[in-house]
């Protein structure tokens, strides 16, 4: 009987081991889990709020549309996700009920100004803006990192109006009708996206002497890009004909009426414009680009792209800084704005002060900032154009160029007592609008004077609104030597994956921020 009994006992116990070890056992490789962060009295979807796996570096952050997306390979459903936003409690939730519910709820932690401050003297709002950009060098790391980092970026084109009049055709090759067919093919909305996992090397950004271009390098590991719809079909056919038929001792030139651009089998050159034949060669002011004609098409356009994203980094890295006065006037100009302290909100142990602001008649912006009360450090902003106001505004010689909107959001995370970039969303909004004649014109060399062989002249007509945004969001870092980070080749190109359709599985297996509802409608059309 004692044996019956201890086999029983046995069998019940690898049952209840198995079913425990079922319970807890690790998610395999792509696992990864979605949810949705809200406000739990608004139903508000919030933004950008901090995604962490506690006991762990590995995290993520919400979108737009309060969405995040965040690897759990690794992990088992009894580990606990940390969701961070400021001015709400810490919301912890295990992985498993995550999986069922797929939602976050949170609730506000906001502390009043009668409660925050108890001490009697009137806080001097202005005073603390001051003091952000005073204390910035000791609040903010500044030495060289290797970090890990998702970027995201995002361009769009809206075209307003466009006509084209035909002014002048001696192109046998081109059909009186070509500038309708090109109003029409013309795609009057256009989008681009981009993301970007890799490496993102950082030298002392906040060091003025060394320009940007050598504080930033970029490696990537993986690039995905929706794929181009900007097809022009018999358009493009037709001027591709015409370039075939360059013969030797001849070349084009594109002319505005301002500028004109010269191109010729072997270089690019940009010279000032002149109706007239060329007349001295010698005393063009010319800057030449040399195009290697054996690149294929594909390195070509990953060239272009890894330049641009370059550029789209750099450009955020130098904002990341704040010595931009136009971006970050309300810290450079707090005379142009009204100030109001609204509370505070503890962030990690530290006191935070909570100040909103609006513009003056000079300011642009409004918007609200979490600033430490005692070490002065920015720690969170959002803000915008105020209602009514806009960036730079200019029109000259039928060229119209006015930056409509701006919104930024930058949160900074604490590592080794100083601050650091854990997130950045930027958004810059700009309507041009082109009012000019264009030429396109082949030429030949000759000894004195060059001879026009045809002329294709229009008059155009264009207002288009573009938005660009980038998102950066660091995953990891550690400090690396400044020779490590001068020995290190940036690569010419990156390898960019061209897609049709942007969709969750592109990045199975990765924390990254999560493809917002309007990416993953959009699909582009074959």
């Amino acid at each position: 009987m004692k044996k019956i009994f201890c086999l029983i006992f046995i069998i019940i116990s690898i049952n209840c081991y198995s079913q425990l070890n079922e319970k807890l056992s690790v998610y395999s490789k792509n696992a990864r889990l979605n949810a949705r962060v809200y406000d739990a009295k608004t139903g508000e979807y919030l933004s950008f709020a901090n995604i962490g796996i506690k006991n762990s570096s590995k995290g993520s952050i919400s979108n737009e549309d309060g969405v995040f997306m965040l690897s759990i390979e690794g992990f088992n459903e009894q580990d606990s996700i940390i969701v961070r936003y400021v001015g709400y409690k810490d919301a912890t939730i295990c992985i498993a009920a995550l999986l069922e519910k797929r939602l976050v709820p949170m609730q506000k932690d906001l502390i009043n100004v009668a409660e925050f401050f108890v001490y009697g003297d009137e806080v001097d709002v202005v005073s603390i803006i001051e003091k952000v950009l005073e204390n910035r060098s000791k609040n903010y790391y500044n030495n060289t990192l290797e970090t890990e980092m998702f970027v995201r970026n995002r361009y769009s084109t809206d075209i307003k109006e466009i006509k084209i009049k035909q002014l002048k055709n001696s192109f046998d090759q081109l059909s009186d009708d070509v500038t309708r067919q090109f109003e029409e093919q013309m795609p009057k909305h256009h989008l681009s996206y981009t993301d970007f996992l890799g490496k993102v090397y950082l030298n002392k950004i906040l060091t003025s002497e060394v320009k940007m271009d050598d504080k930033v390098k970029v490696k990537e590991e993986k690039v995905i890009r929706l794929k181009d719809d900007f097809e022009m079909g018999e358009v493009e056919e037709s001027f591709e004909k015409i370039f075939n038929d360059t013969k030797e001792g001849e070349y084009w030139k594109v002319a505005s009426g301002v500028f004109s651009m010269k191109v010729d089998n072997e270089d690019i050159s940009e010279e000032n414009d002149d109706e007239n034949e060329d007349s001295d060669k010698d005393k063009k002011r010319r800057v030449t680009v040399t195009v290697d004609t054996t690149t294929k098409i594909e390195d070509f356009k990953n060239t272009g792209e890894s330049l641009f994203l370059r550029e789209q980094i750099n450009r955020s890295a130098n904002y990341i800084t704040m010595n931009n006065e136009s971006e970050w006037s309300f810290l450079h100009s707090p005379k142009h704005f009204n100030y109001k302290l609204e509370g505070g909100v503890k962030i990690d142990g530290d006191d935070v002060y909570i100040i909103s602001f609006v513009p003056k008649r000079k300011g642009d912006f409004e918007g609200t900032l979490y600033i430490s009360c005692s070490s002065y450090a920015l720690i969170k902003a959002e803000y915008s154009y105020a209602e009514g106001k806009n960036g730079v505004d200019v029109s000259l010689m039928g060229i119209s160029y006015t930056e409509s909107d701006f919104h930024a959001s930058i949160l900074f995370e604490k590592y080794k007592g100083k601050y650091h970039l854990k997130y950045l969303f930027k958004r810059k909004g700009e309507i041009i609008g082109v009012e000019r004649k264009l030429a396109l014109i082949k030429k030949r060399e000759r000894f004195l004077l060059d001879k026009t062989i045809a002329t294709f002249k229009v008059d155009i007509s264009y207002k288009a609104e573009n938005i660009n945004s980038i998102e950066l969001l660091v995953l990891s870092q550690k400090e690396i030597t400044e020779t490590t980070f001068k020995d290190l080749k940036q690569e010419e190109r990156m390898k960019v994956k061209y897609v049709n359709k942007f969709d969750d599985s592109l990045w199975q297996g990765y924390s990254i921020i999560a493809p917002t509802s309007k990416m993953k409608e959009y699909q582009k059309k074959d």
